[in-house]
């Protein structure tokens, strides 16, 4: 399962990430039975996605609650409860997440909602955690069959008042640590986190139950207040098709939704329950500030700005920060109580899912190549698509730029033309008041001077308070522009992004064009090596045959005794074939080599001859004179 040595050559190519688009974050509902119908709260469920309170109109509704008609993804009635909502949640995080897709499943509820149990399993069923983990890894085998190799490391990490503990570490390191922003990145780290690789089933579910221990060895602590994120980190790596993928799955347990008081354990003080409820008022904001409502739970101001999330408010927050409004694909599966008692919890849970289904990610597919043309393919499919994003990002951006303008043009002139008139209005009273103080001196009397002050002294301040309104309204106005040259600027950036990257494809074209020639041209160099080296075997071929025939011939008995002989004419012989005196220099063999081979052969012949001329022949009556010299004629004539 783990990554074959090899796997380094794609570790130092850069990541080609797929192309950015909105993931709305999906919201189910399941809802937990009543004891009996008389405390159950009244409500009806229309149909597969929509849920509807019923009973009286709240006389006093709650704060930034005043809906009853809630619309979500997928609902879970108590009695008509069925495995489809989890299989549906299980299925589609497994298929993405092995796309290349960070996936995160998160669980929001009051106390004693099943919450807890719906994500880690009770009593022998299997929980959210569990599924998605034996769903998984069936599919890894699958993918393994495929040439697929794969790298899984687990992390868990638990928030309490505050305080981030690890789940995993050893008994002398469970200490709470704390979070680091990454240099070269916007994101959060947690310092000192320990990660275990695993690679099977087995493996993971004894971490969660090593996980499970630890927590519940945490002292007089409150676990149904304690937030716990189990994250599992993916690498995967197709060698068929080139193809690196990276992703990551959160598997997110939050505390209870409803509020705690000092009084609600033996142990909790008043500090302890106010960092408890800083994590989910925390939580909650960030979901109605992503979703545009105005009002938050905290606070009934309205945020500085609309851009502004709160999401440094609490430790939990800047842990999901990527989870709610990031680069992941989320799902929220609520659990609420149908109690009467319980309503305003259900409602603010109803209103929570709400506000999530109305926030959209921005997610991107985790991938890259590890082969040249593999990354150059996937270059050309991001960059067309992002492309095409770009101009419709700058048409979008030229429209509002337009409407800006046209806005602001009338503003001003209708801001204008009011504090004119209000001026003019302003002065003619003033110009009144003062005609008034120079009349007739019967008209000098104090009450009258005192009455005319007071009517001066209330016009100037009408008039301080249009002048601060009109510079107000200039300031606002140099603000405005500013963003509108703001916008231009980003647009000329965008303009220019694109051109350099138009640039950059088409100097990889012509790169693999000249890379595609040149390959071309060594082909047809190699072939006619080829041929000129099959056409000097041939001839070293002839000339190894004619030396065999030669050395045939010189063993035979007869011709021995005129060796010089026929060394002579096969020296002759040589020498009229002389083309074969040249041997190939791409094949080892020298005409040196050949030379030594001719004259060993021709020196051994005439050793041999010489050894047969000089062996005596014995005759019984002496030496034949005769027979020598006839013989030694005979050798000379041929």
């Amino acid at each position: 399962m783990l990554w074959s040595p090899d796997s380094v050559i794609a570790a130092d190519i850069p990541s080609i990430a797929g192309l950015h688009r909105d993931s709305a974050i999906k919201v189910f509902l399941k809802l937990k039975p009543a004891q009996d119908e008389m405390s159950q709260l009244r409500y009806k469920v229309k149909d597969s996605q929509t849920i509807v309170l019923e009973g009286p109109r709240r006389s006093e509704p709650i704060q930034g609650q005043d809906l009853e008609l809630f619309v979500f993804d997928g609902i879970e009635d108590i009695e008509t409860e069925t495995i489809e909502v989890s299989n549906s949640i299980v299925n589609d995080s497994v298929k993405e997440l092995l796309d290349g897709y960070n996936v995160a499943i998160m669980a929001y509820g009051q106390n004693e909602s099943g919450k807890t149990h719906a994500m880690l399993g009770r009593d022998g069923n299997d929980g959210l955690v569990q599924s998605t983990f034996k769903q998984l890894f069936n599919e890894i085998l699958r993918e393994e069959a495929r040439n697929v190799d794969f790298t899984l490391s687990l992390s868990i990490v638990e928030v309490y008042c505050e305080e981030i503990r690890d789940l995993l570490a050893l008994p002398d390191r469970r200490k709470p640590l704390k979070l680091r922003a990454d240099s070269n990145q916007s994101t959060l780290h947690v310092k000192d986190l320990s990660s275990v690789t695993v690679s099977s089933l087995s493996e993971t579910l004894s971490c969660l139950q090593k996980a499970k221990v630890n927590q519940n060895s945490g002292g007089k602590r409150m676990p149904s207040r304690a937030s716990v994120i189990i994250k599992l980190s993916i690498n995967q790596r197709n060698n068929d098709e080139e193809i690196v993928k990276a992703s990551t799955l959160q598997m997110i347990d939050l505390a209870s939704s409803d509020k705690v008081h000092k009084d609600s354990g033996p142990s909790l003080g008043t500090e302890d329950a106010r960092k408890i409820n800083i994590s989910m008022d925390a939580i909650d904001n960030v979901a109605r500030s992503l979703a545009g409502s105005k009002l938050t739970v905290s606070d009934t101001r309205p945020p500085a700005s609309k851009h502004q999330i709160p999401y440094m408010e609490s430790s939990l927050t800047q842990l999901l920060r990527e989870v709610i409004g990031g680069n992941y694909r989320t799902t929220v599966l609520l659990t609420c109580s149908t109690k009467k008692e319980d309503e305003a919890e259900t409602l603010q849970s109803l209103n929570f899912g709400a506000n999530m289904r109305l926030i959209k990610n921005s997610v991107s597919q985790n991938k890259s190549g590890f082969n040249s043309k593999k990354i150059l393919d996937l270059l050309m499919k991001d960059f067309s698509v992002e492309r095409a994003n770009y101009i419709s990002r700058i048409e979008q951006l030229q429209n509002e730029m337009t409407l800006i303008r046209r806005k602001e043009r009338e503003k001003d002139y209708i801001q204008s033309d009011i504090l004119l008139t209000e001026n003019s209005n302003l002065k003619a009273q003033v110009d009144s008041l003062s005609q008034l103080l120079n009349s007739d001196g019967k008209k000098t009397k104090d009450e009258e001077h005192s009455r005319i002050l007071e009517t001066l002294m209330e016009k100037c301040e009408s008039v301080i308070q249009l002048q601060m309104k009109l510079d107000n309204e200039c300031s606002r106005t140099a603000h405005l522009r500013s963003e509108l040259e703001f916008n231009v600027s980003r647009e000329q950036a965008l303009e220019a992004m694109n051109l350099k990257l138009l640039h950059q494809l088409q100097e990889n074209e012509d790169e693999l064009k000249q890379v595609l020639a040149s390959n071309f041209s060594l082909k047809q160099d190699l072939e006619k090596w080829q041929n000129l080296a099959a056409t000097r075997l041939e001839k070293n071929e002839s000339l190894e045959s004619l030396l065999t025939v030669n050395n045939v011939g010189r063993h035979d008995d007869r011709n021995r005794r005129s060796s010089a002989s026929s060394a002579g004419s096969f020296m002759a012989q040589i020498d009229e074939n002389s083309q074969f005196r040249k041997s190939s220099w791409l094949f080892g063999h020298s005409s040196t080599n050949s030379r030594a081979m001719r004259q060993a052969s021709v020196d051994s012949v005439r050793s041999n001859t010489s050894q047969e001329l000089s062996r005596p022949k014995v005759l019984k009556n002496g030496l034949n004179l005769n027979a020598v010299s006839g013989d030694a004629e005979s050798f000379h004539s041929k």
